[in-house]
């Protein structure tokens, strides 16, 4: 920017010079048909956007964001529920509450990244992955420990659910792999679905490794669906490090994942086909889902709440 202002000054200053010339006005007018105001506008932009690769996009914002505690926020919000009734707290509080709230995607974004590293490491080929849908707003204090179970399914996806590109091509299908992830929001749910190209999860070797490893008997495992079955891969000790590679890797971890989802109420649902894939749905209620339920409820009667009566 600062050169590109001493250019200016330079060309002024030789217009000043002929100020008293008759070429003067007409002079002038040259000079400005090359620095217009779109192009002193451009120098401006080009300017603030080299700050923002250096300070980041959020150094601009700081004399107009004001920090609140986050503990402060939420005195506000029970001084609310305390004093309105249901009907008249719930769009505050919603408002209030996205005051500190995140979206969830921000949560695992550091997932595309680490996943791409660990792909390379492995030898495997992968496509980006982008993390899509709505940007659902959650607690990011609630949700923090479930957000970060869910590296195990990325991990897993990739270090034993995705073949090696040459495996791949084998097996007709394109050498990078592809993990998608899509979050949804459902009336009083939060759906976060994440699913992989892979080998899919060979449901007869869960039996055998269920039995081997003591989680259940022949008797109960005979009696099992392919969906029960297929849960079994969240039992703690399923999965060893011989049998990991077997089952797609999809014992590591995942004990872990299942209790934080089960913390929040939550609960998952697998579509597995050998030689295809796998796909991992979360179904989460959502903290505030009663004042999201209530504000699609509310209509006017006489100036009634229905949803309160």
């Amino acid at each position: 920017m600062a050169a590109k202002l001493h250019e200016l000054e330079t060309d002024l200053a030789e217009v000043r010079n002929e100020i008293e010339n008759d070429r003067m006005n007409t002079t002038v007018r040259e000079c400005f048909v090359d620095y217009s105001p779109e192009t002193l506008y451009e120098w401006l932009e080009q300017e603030v956007e080299e700050l923002r690769k250096v300070l980041g996009s959020q150094f601009l914002l700081r004399d107009a964001t004001i920090v609140v505690e986050n503990c402060k926020l939420q005195e506000l919000e029970e001084k609310i529920r305390r004093l309105l009734t249901p009907c008249q707290a719930g769009p505050l509080i919603e408002d209030l509450r996205r005051l500190r709230y995140k979206p969830f995607s921000e949560l695992i974004n550091m997932v595309p990244e680490y996943i791409a590293d660990l792909a390379l490491n492995q030898g495997k080929e992968i496509s980006s992955l982008l993390i899509t849908g709505t940007k659902t707003l959650v607690d990011p204090i609630k949700y923090h420990d479930f957000a970060k179970a869910l590296v195990h399914v990325f991990r897993n996806a990739i270090a034993h659910g995705l073949e090696t590109p040459e495996e791949r091509v084998q097996n007709g299908k394109q050498p990078q792999g592809q993990i998608k992830c899509n979050i949804e929001e459902y009336g009083a749910n939060m759906v976060i679905a994440i699913a992989d190209d892979g080998k899919g999860i060979d449901v007869n070797r869960i039996r055998e490794l269920a039995v081997a490893k003591g989680i259940c008997s022949e008797l109960v495992v005979a009696a099992l669906s392919e969906k029960e079955i297929v849960q079994l891969i969240f039992a703690d000790g399923l999965s060893s490090v011989a049998a990991t590679n077997e089952l797609a890797g999809r014992g590591v971890g995942l004990a872990a994942v299942k209790q934080e989802l089960e913390k929040l109420g939550g609960h998952i649902e697998i579509k597995t086909v050998v030689g295809k894939g796998t796909k991992f749905t979360f179904i989460l209620p959502l903290v505030d889902s009663d004042y999201r339920l209530n504000t699609k409820e509310v209509e006017p009667d006489n100036g009634a709440c229905v949803s309160c009566g």
